[in-house]
């Protein structure tokens, strides 16, 4: 698990096994990152971009997907 408070973040996954749990959290978000992929995260705007890959998104007990060049906007 790694905590982003403020700022940026990069994330690049080259392999990843089911039996592992890489979480990124913001604030009262957590993103599980769960394919190979590269992922960038923004804290300071709440937003979360799968660049290639594919994450499961929680927050406020619901799960969002987001994959393959696709953003989660407005989180925080």
């Amino acid at each position: 698990v790694v905590q982003l408070q403020k700022g940026r973040a990069l994330v690049e996954v080259a392999e990843i096994h089911p039996e592992n749990n890489v979480r990124i959290n913001q604030d009262k978000v957590s993103t599980q990152l769960m394919k190979p992929g590269l992922y960038d995260f923004d804290a300071d705007r709440g937003r979360i971009l799968a660049l290639d890959g594919q994450g499961m998104v929680q927050t406020g007990g619901r799960a969002t997907e987001v994959k393959g060049d696709h953003a989660l906007r407005n989180l925080l």
